[in-house]
């Protein structure tokens, strides 16, 4: 069983990557770059509208006062 696992080296990566050459493959890391860059998006824009978002609820009471 082991020599047949050490002689198998490198046919997951092979399968993985047939497996990834179409079209579902390519939507699949379309998705994944698209969920990161809105990650890292998020964390840059998050602070900026909690602050704005204060601000307008702040102005809101002024003129509802």
């Amino acid at each position: 069983m082991t020599k047949s696992l050490e002689n198998s080296a490198g046919e997951s990566a092979k399968a993985s990557k047939i497996m990834k050459d179409n079209f579902a493959g390519a939507m699949d890391e379309l998705l994944g770059t698209m969920e990161s860059i809105g990650i890292q998006v998020s964390d840059v824009m998050t602070p900026a509208i909690r602050d704005l978002t204060e601000w307008l609820s702040e102005m809101g009471e002024k003129f509802l006062v």
